[in-house]
């Protein structure tokens, strides 16, 4: 059964959101919820030999600039999607995401015979977001992708995004910290997971499932609130994926040394 609902957030839902956002920074958006299953029909079993997308996506229909807010969506577009095409609007590119998807389900079940069991193989495609922060000139967003094809997990990534709601640019490290900022920031890294969790060792640390602690490095995907700066770091990624995801926030008072003076989110570190 297909269900495509697109609704605009209610007034008490942008409250919730936006409560605290200044008239400069105050967006609108809309959420396309988008669940559909295909079936094989070479499969007599319900619970298998179907493919599954489940998606619900959050964009800003408005309150800044129709540039900037094209900027924001095409970037927010890309980064969920994939898509290269700038012509898509947010909901012809979920329904061509959905689309292509079942394309290439189709494509193998044309192409396997009913014996073969990657046939039967279930795959899931599961997208969803998340507005973390919208205040003062900042958007903090969130992609959280899950792809499974059989027993095989392609993906389980979260990815922030974060954009300065003047220019509509998406905000790297660089525009941020201080140059030399890499090695002040792995340090903090380190000492917060540390803290976090009670080692009082970066070997200890490792011995308890960091495996990776080299790449615990500032890895580009971190997102902005009032509190400070958190990075994400996915499975496998610094720690063994049972462990799955480690965020570490690292407040404004341990960054100060490393923020750049003059950059989008100054405002921030007046509160």
């Amino acid at each position: 059964m297909k269900r495509l609902i697109v609704s605009l957030l209610t007034v008490s839902s942008l409250l919730f959101f936006f409560n605290s956002c200044k008239e400069n920074c105050s967006l609108e958006f809309l959420k396309v919820d988008h669940t559909k299953v295909l079936r094989s029909p070479l499969a007599n079993d319900t619970t298998k030999g179907y493919c599954k997308v489940d998606i619900q996506f959050l964009y800003p229909i408005a309150g800044v600039e129709d540039s900037v807010l094209k900027k924001i969506q095409h970037t927010l577009l890309l980064f969920a999607f994939d898509t290269t095409s700038v012509d898509l609007n947010p909901k012809a590119s979920v329904n061509d995401f959905v689309q292509k998807r079942f394309d290439e389900y189709t494509l193998l079940i044309n192409q396997t015979d009913s014996n073969t069991v990657l046939l039967l193989n279930n795959q899931e495609w599961i997208l969803n977001t998340l507005i973390l922060f919208n205040d003062m000139g900042i958007l903090s967003y969130e992609i959280n992708k899950y792809e499974r094809i059989g027993r095989d997990i392609r993906k389980n990534i979260t990815q922030y995004l974060v954009f300065d709601l003047k220019t509509g640019k998406k905000l790297s490290e660089r525009d941020i910290f201080e140059d030399g900022y890499e090695a002040k920031v792995t340090d903090l890294l380190k000492k917060q997971i540390m803290l976090d969790n009670g080692f009082e060792s970066e070997e200890q640390m490792i011995n308890n499932g960091y495996f990776f602690a080299m790449n615990i490095v500032p890895n580009h995907n971190f997102n902005v609130t009032e509190n400070g700066i958190s990075y994400v770091f996915n499975p496998d990624e610094i720690a063994v994926y049972s462990m799955g995801q480690t965020e570490v926030l690292i407040p404004f008072n341990k960054l100060k040394s490393c923020l750049k003076k003059d950059s989008p989110i100054e405002e921030l570190l007046k509160k």
